[in-house]
């Protein structure tokens, strides 16, 4: 069979019991049912407890949202590039520098990194009076100077084979609707790009190391869904809750082959697809019916107070790949999710990483949660 579309009504019993009296709200107050709540009833929804990111929900609470709403993930039967995890790609990638105009390709971190070594970086640029670039928070915007993970090495670019090494990361955050909006994060250590045969010769389009999927599912006031994002490489398809594909409350989202770009409509026969369920007890179903465990679903926090701190590096996820005159960079690496150009505003705005938050003003320690700190060519 193919994907069908299945409308199922949405359920509150399992959010509206994950805490007790809450400490957390933000904006005007949320409506349940439809009609407005007590002051009592409002905060709950948004959990009681640790708030570690400070982001108005309840630590507790953003992992009960993530864990009800986690979608399913199809994968094309010859997916070349498996998801993984950012802590099992770093041992093999090695952090370099890289700025076209002035001919400067040179390794930061001769050992392997760790997620804190990303963010520890600065770099004179030179001819520019004294101008620093910082691995976290410089972005460049045509990738003509910046940071970058060097690719590894094909042995490393088809994935996990373990399905338990398939991490699923989130963001949750609030809305501008009054609810809350959680993004699921995929990531794999090497994009299989485009191949054009011209006579004897091969061209490589999109050919690039560490890349990102990410979808979201926005939650309206009684948190309950109310339109999924599908993010792309060129655009974010956003679609109401009734007309997406799901199984229960839980999204499914097709994964282009060799590309990983979430897609909404994306034909693909599920009895020759591998199924992911991105839940904490999820499972993986392979080809012939053979199941196994499903990696975690794990909080990224916010760029400005994060879970993990790779959030909050600016450089690319590959090599800068061949840089021309006029056109720029190809079969270059990718931004991770903070900094992640799909819908990016002409403002800088990161709409991939702050669609909708109430509150994309924020910032800490000089660091804005929506914008760049810095932008390079």
């Amino acid at each position: 069979m193919r994907l069908s579309r299945r409308i199922v009504g949405s359920s509150l019993a399992l959010i509206a019991a994950t805490g007790g009296p809450a400490t957390h709200r933000i904006g005007a107050p949320p409506v349940a049912g439809g009609h407005a709540c007590s002051q009592a009833t409002c905060p709950r929804l948004f959990g009681s407890g640790t708030d570690r990111d400070q982001d108005g929900i309840a630590d507790s609470a953003e992992q009960a949202l993530a864990e009800a709403y986690a979608p399913v993930v199809w994968h094309a039967p010859d997916e070349p590039n498996l998801p993984t995890s950012v802590d099992s790609v770093l041992p093999y990638t090695r952090l370099a520098y890289f700025d076209v105009a002035f001919g400067i390709d040179s390794v930061l971190t001769p050992a392997p990194p760790s997620q804190h070594a990303l963010l520890e970086h600065t770099v004179a640029i030179p001819c520019t009076g004294g101008d620093l670039a910082h691995s976290a928070g410089t972005r460049s915007e045509e990738k003509q100077r910046t940071f970058y993970l060097a690719d590894v090495t094909p042995p490393h670019r088809m994935g996990d084979t373990a399905s338990t090494g398939w991490i699923t990361y989130f963001h949750a955050y609030p809305n501008d609707l009054g609810g809350v909006t959680v993004q699921y994060w995929r990531f794999y250590g090497f994009n299989t790009g485009l191949t054009y045969s011209i006579g004897s010769a091969r061209l490589e389009v999109g050919h690039h190391g560490g890349d990102w999927g990410g979808v979201h599912v926005v939650l309206g006031p009684a948190l309950q869904p109310v339109v999924a994002r599908f993010v792309g490489h060129d655009r974010i398809v956003e679609r109401l809750w009734q007309d997406v594909e799901r199984a229960g409350e839980h999204l499914m989202v097709a994964s282009e082959r060799g590309r990983h770009s979430s897609q909404p409509d994306l034909e693909l026969d599920t009895t020759q697809a591998v199924r992911q369920e991105t839940w904490s007890s999820g499972n993986v179903r392979w080809l012939g019916g053979r199941t196994s465990r499903a990696g975690a679903l794990i909080n990224l926090g916010e760029k400005t107070a994060p879970f993990e701190p790779f959030v909050a590096y600016s450089g690319l996820w590959g090599s800068p790949g061949l840089c021309l005159p006029a056109i720029g960079c190809i079969n270059s690496g990718y931004w991770g999710p903070a900094y992640n150009e799909t819908g990016m505003r002409d403002d800088g705005f990161i709409t991939a990483w702050c669609a909708g938050m109430a509150d994309s003003t924020r910032s800490r320690g000089g660091r804005r949660e929506c914008y760049s700190a810095a932008v390079s060519p």
